[in-house]
């Protein structure tokens, strides 16, 4: 597998024989999940934050479109997550931040500038 421009993925069709061709895909929901986990400093944290506020870019990214009201369907297909998953992770920020409400999370993250 392949991306390309962190937009265009390229899947060989047969592992063991690149000839046989290969599925593209362009504009995919997924990708910017594949290029968060495979650009991600360790695998199992890409959506997880730190317990010293450094956050991942994922993680700076559902921050961001909690800020600017996008509901969680909207969100999450943009950034390529589950509505489960996004929502978990939307829940642990707000753990994180120790806020009540996400009106609460975001006004704490400008604070904190984490946006």
């Amino acid at each position: 597998m392949a991306i390309v421009d962190r937009h265009l993925v390229i899947i060989a069709r047969n592992r063991a024989d690149y000839g046989d061709g290969a599925l593209i895909g362009s504009g995919l929901p997924f990708t910017p999940m594949l290029v968060s986990s495979l650009t991600a400093a360790e695998p199992n944290d890409a959506d997880d934050p730190s317990d010293t506020g450094e956050l991942t870019p994922l993680s700076r990214e559902v921050l961001r479109q909690l800020s600017r009201g996008t509901k969680d369907e909207v969100a999450a297909r943009e950034l390529g997550m589950a509505l489960r998953t996004y929502r978990r992770t939307v829940a642990r920020l707000m753990e994180l931040l120790q806020a009540d409400s996400r009106f609460q999370a975001g006004y704490l993250a400008a604070q904190r500038n984490w946006l």
